[in-house]
């Protein structure tokens, strides 16, 4: 007989996993990135990130007829392919200038940018361009969780309004929608 209660659930299961105890994490940059932001980017990257949503996926299905009886298969997985985040800036404006020169990197239109390497008309791949980024997830202790989120291919596509107000006493803040290919869970 299965025990229903508040001591029998905390006994039987682990404690429940907090939304607030995560970071998300870049193994590498693009390294065509000239702008310089310092060197602890990736770090202020983490620290700075205020919010961001799991993405959920799809089993698209495929229907067929077999002696007039509909049959459903599993076909393809298919995802959102946008990342949606909120990151917070600094007097030092680090956080802002790297995701500008991110996208002016991948379509510089400005000859005369102070971001980006590639120019007017320099054609960059995928790889030069996309890289991994994580999600890792904590316990209330601070340790690891077992699991991460693993992103692939990821670059910013949108980089949203920064809504500043003089009658506001509030951090700037602005979005960035990240475009990826998939994403998968996979182990630490």
């Amino acid at each position: 007989m299965p025990n229903f209660t508040i001591e029998g659930r905390r006994r039987a299961s682990a404690d429940i996993q907090r939304d607030w105890m995560w970071e998300i994490f870049f193994p590498k940059l693009p390294n065509i990135l000239s702008v310089n932001v310092g060197p602890q980017i990736s770090e202020e990257l983490t620290l700075q990130c205020r919010s961001i949503s799991i993405p959920g996926r799809t089993i698209e299905n495929l229907e067929t007829y077999f002696l007039g009886q509909k049959q459903m298969f599993p076909g393809r997985q298919t995802f959102s392919n946008v990342l949606e985040t909120t990151f917070e800036e600094t007097e030092n404006q680090h956080i802002f200038n790297f995701f500008t020169a991110w996208m002016e990197t991948i379509h510089n239109i400005d000859a005369f940018s102070t971001f980006g390497t590639a120019g007017i008309g320099a054609y960059l791949t995928k790889k030069d361009i996309a890289v991994p980024m994580y999600l890792r997830m904590y316990k209330y202790d601070g340790s690891l969780l077992s699991h991460k989120i693993q992103f692939i291919n990821v670059y910013p596509s949108i980089i949203s309004d920064v809504a500043l107000d003089y009658n506001s006493n509030a951090a700037v803040k602005f979005s960035v929608s990240f475009t990826y290919d998939i994403w998968r869970s996979s182990i630490i």
